[in-house]
């Protein structure tokens, strides 16, 4: 499990999002020295963008929600909380099957890098797009 990090002013927020560009030394993947701290700056830069996303997805403000989520998945491609999150913005966007096509490239995805399969969570959500494609509901339940 993830350890716990102090939440953020939206100062710091914005700071994070602004300055995160990936995983920490990439070119040191593989020395145990550098690992605890790059955990730890993944981690913050994971809260960050749901602290944000939560708070532009309690304001109906999706467009901008699913342009945060996006740019963070193109800095961190397996994190599970942003790909529910784009899933989320999708469907309050009325483009159910672009939720569902996001699903299916991240249970690929995990599957090819990691031989897992997503979250109880993400496939529950996965399922509920699937069985409301049409009625306008979608669960909130916000970014972790």
């Amino acid at each position: 499990r993830h350890e716990s990090v102090p939440a953020a002013s939206a100062d710091e927020i914005n700071r994070l999002l602004r300055l995160y560009g990936g995983s920490f030394l990439p070119g040191d993947l593989d020395e145990p020295w550098a690992m605890t701290t790059r955990q730890r700056v993944q981690r913050r830069f994971e809260q960050a963008v749901e602290v944000k996303g939560a708070d532009l997805e309690a304001h109906n403000d999706w467009a901008e929600a699913l342009a945060l989520y996006e740019d963070a998945l193109c800095r961190d491609e397996m994190a599970e909380s942003f790909h529910r999150g784009r899933m989320r913005c999708l469907v309050r966007l009325g483009r159910e099957v672009d939720a569902l096509s996001t699903y299916s490239q991240l249970r690929r995805s995990l599957a090819i890098r990691f031989g897992i399969a997503p979250s109880s969570e993400t496939a529950t959500l996965a399922e509920a797009i699937r069985s409301i494609r049409g009625a306008g509901e979608v669960p909130t339940g916000g970014p972790d």
